[in-house]
């Protein structure tokens, strides 16, 4: 299977979220060539987005996305992109994945998040090529807690 590289630009910082939601937010941003993934923790830890995976231009329905931290076997998050996650109507090309605060696997992503020191996202597209990337995670505890 042929890997597309990422060409990576990540940042970590304390921004007002482009959601509903009110508050602040903590993002993770990955710039590939032709799209980007943000990875975003709300500051309402209790809400049905608390965290957030906004992919544009990557994904389709049926595209797999995996989340893993440091050099751990098994992935925090792998989810198969459904229909309802993409809004092709309003913004064309972006999907959105979701997890609702206090779940146990919201609370065990933030807790591998603080513990990790490299995070890595995984795309793999049905017929397409497989995208990798991956992102410093140092900073992210403090960031996080600053919420």
């Amino acid at each position: 299977m042929f890997r597309k590289p990422f060409y990576l630009a990540a940042c970590l910082a304390l921004c007002v979220p482009g959601s509903a939601s009110a508050g602040q937010s903590l993002s993770l941003m990955l710039s590939p060539a032709g799209g980007s993934a943000d990875i975003v923790f709300l500051d309402d830890m209790q809400a049905d987005d608390a965290f957030m995976i906004r992919l544009t231009g990557l994904v389709a329905p049926g595209s797999r996305i995996k989340i893993s931290i440091d050099r751990a076997k098994g992935a925090l998050t792998d989810r198969i992109i459904q229909p309802e996650d993409c809004n092709f109507g309003q913004d064309p090309g972006v999907c959105l994945v979701q997890l609702t605060g206090g779940s146990s696997e919201f609370v065990g992503l933030v807790e591998a998040f603080k513990a990790g020191l490299v995070a890595h996202l995984d795309i793999t597209n049905p017929g397409f090529a497989a995208m990798q990337s991956s992102t410093s995670l140092i900073g992210f505890t403090k960031a996080f807690d600053a919420l």
